[in-house]
C-alpha cells in the first residue's frame, strides 16, 4: 500500500519500506549513520543488560512476556 505525503511524494514503497525514514538516513553522511547506529546498538545492548539483570534478580521470570 503506498501513501502520499504532503509533497506529493510516496510515504511508502510498494513493499512496505518507509521512504521518508530511508531519504532521512541517506542525508546522512556515512560517518553520521555508523555513529547513529552504534548508539541505537548501546541502547540494544542497555535493554539486554537489563533484562538479564532483571532475569537473574528474579529466575521466576524467565521465558515470561509482558502483556
Amino acid at each position: 500500500m503506498s501513501m502520499e505525503f504532503y509533497g506529493g511524494y510516496k510515504v511508502n514503497s510498494e513493499s512496505g519500506i518507509d521512504l521518508t525514514l530511508l531519504r532521512e538516513r541517506l542525508k546522512m553522511t556515512v560517518t553520521e549513520r555508523i555513529q547513529a547506529n552504534a548508539r541505537a546498538l548501546r541502547v540494544v545492548e542497555a535493554v539486554r543488560n537489563a533484562q538479564s539483570a532483571r532475569c537473574r534478580a528474579n529466575p521466576s521470570v524467565v521465558g515470561r512476556q509482558q502483556r
